[in-house]
C-alpha cells in the first residue's frame, strides 16, 4: 500500500496550493474525493527524481518507474465554529490513517485574502493544531478507559488482557494532561503493539510547511518546538503554483529573480520521505531503472521482498554499489574493478542512494 500524505491546517492557508506543488498537478485539475467535498486526492509519481533519472540514462533503461505516494488535502479545520469542530473531529478520524501529517501555516500577507482569526501566525496556528491533536486523543483514549473501567469489573476471558491495556492507556492519558509524548509510555513492544491500534495522532510524524509570499523565503519563522514535528520548510505556494505552468526557459527567469535556483517540489518531497524515515533505494539494467521506498535501517533481506517475496525467501546476496559511485565509474563493471561495487549478506543496512541487485534463488 503506498504512503498517504494529509496536508491539513487553517482556513485560506494554502493547503491545495501545496498539493498542487507537491504532486506537480495543476490545483483546479485535483481530484476531489466527492463533487463539492473540498477534499483532494492525488497519486503522486516522483517523475523528478534525478538519481532515478540518471540511473535510467546510464542504463538505456526501457522503463522508469519511480516511487510513488499518495496525498489528501482538506478543508480547513475552522476552530471558531461549532460546525467547523465537528468537521475538524470527521476529518481527524480519516486523517489518524495517514502515515505523515503535512501541517500548512499561514505566514503570507494578502489585502484581499482575510487570515484566519484576523492575524498572521504561524507559530500560533501550529500550537492550536496540535493542542487540538492532545484533545482528540485524549477524548479517545477516555472513551476506551471508561468502557475498561466498566468490563473488567466482571470476570472475563479477556478481563487479564483488558486490565493490562487499562494500565497503558491511564498513563498515556496522564502524559497527555501533562503535555508528554504518548510515544514514549509504552514500556516493551506487547504495549507499543496494543498503541499503535489506536492510532494516535500524538504519533504521527508532522511536516510543517510555512506557506509565504516569494519576497518572504529568506525570512526567519519561529514555531513551537515539539517532537512530532520532523521537519519544517518555507514554500511559497502561488508563486510556485504559477512558475510550474511556464516553459523551462522563463520559470528559470523567475526563479533567479526570487533567489531560487529550482522549484521546491522535490525539496518537500525529500522532507516528507526523511520525516517519516524512509529513504530510497534502485535497481537498475537495460530492462528498467525502479526506485523502492523502505524505511531506514531496513536489513538487504527486507528489502529484497519489498520487491517480491521470493527474492527475499532465496535471498543469496546484494551486489551493492552507491549511486555516487556508479555515477562516477561510468558503469557497474567500472565500479566493480574500482572496489566500489560489494556483496552484501542478508544483515546488511540498505543505505540511502544504494543501488542493489539481488542474487536468489528458489
Amino acid at each position: 500500500m503506498a504512503l498517504r500524505f494529509a496536508i491539513i491546517g487553517s482556513p485560506l492557508s494554502g493547503k491545495t496550493t501545496i498539493h498542487s506543488v507537491m504532486s506537480g498537478i495543476p490545483r483546479d485539475e485535483l481530484s476531489e474525493v466527492q463533487p463539492g467535498s473540498g477534499i483532494h486526492l492525488s497519486t503522486v509519481k516522483y517523475d523528478e527524481d534525478p538519481r532515478l533519472n540518471n540511473l535510467t540514462k546510464l542504463s538505456s533503461s526501457k522503463k522508469t518507474t519511480p516511487a510513488s505516494f499518495e496525498i489528501i488535502d482538506y478543508p480547513g479545520f475552522d476552530l471558531t465554529t461549532t460546525s467547523g469542530r465537528e468537521q475538524m473531529k470527521r476529518h481527524l478520524a480519516e486523517v489518524r490513517q495517514c502515515d505523515l501529517m503535512i501541517i500548512v501555516v499561514r505566514g503570507y500577507e494578502n489585502p484581499s485574502i482575510p487570515p484566519y482569526r484576523n492575524r498572521i501566525d504561524p507559530s500560533g496556528d501550529l500550537s492550536e493544531m496540535l493542542d487540538e491533536f492532545s484533545f482528540a486523543d485524549m477524548d479517545q483514549i477516555t472513551r476506551r478507559v471508561e468502557k475498561l473501567d466498566e468490563s473488567t469489573k466482571k470476570p472475563t476471558p479477556s478481563r487479564e488482557q483488558d486490565l493490562k491495556e487499562l494500565d497503558l492507556l491511564k498513563r498515556c492519558l496522564q502524559a497527555l494532561e501533562e503535555g508528554k509524548r504518548t510515544e514514549d509510555v509504552p514500556a516493551n513492544d506487547a504495549e507499543r503493539k496494543i498503541l499503535k491500534t489506536f492510532a494516535l495522532l500524538t504519533q504521527r510524524p508532522i511536516l510543517v510547511i510555512i506557506n509565504v509570499n516569494e519576497n518572504q523565503l529568506k525570512e526567519k519563522f519561529e514555531l513551537q518546538n515539539s517532537e512530532m514535528v520532523k521537519g519544517q520548510a518555507l514554500c511559497a505556494g502561488d508563486f510556485e503554483a504559477e512558475l510550474s505552468l511556464l516553459d523551462p526557459e522563463d520559470r528559470k527567469e523567475f526563479l533567479a529573480e526570487a533567489g531560487l535556483e529550482v522549484l521546491s517540489r522535490n525539496n518537500l518531497i525529500h522532507l516528507a520521505f526523511s520525516s517519516l524515515n524512509e529513504i530510497l533505494f534502485y535497481t537498475t539494467g537495460p530492462t528498467e531503472s525502479h526506485a523502492w521506498m523502505i524505511e531506514k535501517g531496513t536489513k538487504a533481506v527486507d528489502a529484497a521482498g519489498k520487491i517480491h517475496t521470493d527474492i527475499s525467501r532465496g535471498f543469496i546476496r546484494a551486489e551493492t554499489v552507491h549511486y555516487e559511485d556508479l555515477i562516477a565509474c561510468g558503469s557497474e563493471k567500472e565500479a566493480k574493478n574500482q572496489g566500489k561495487l560489494r556483496l552484501e549478506g542478508k544483515e546488511y543496512i540498505v543505505k540511502d542512494g544504494d543501488v542493489v541487485l539481488f542474487r536468489f534463488n528458489i
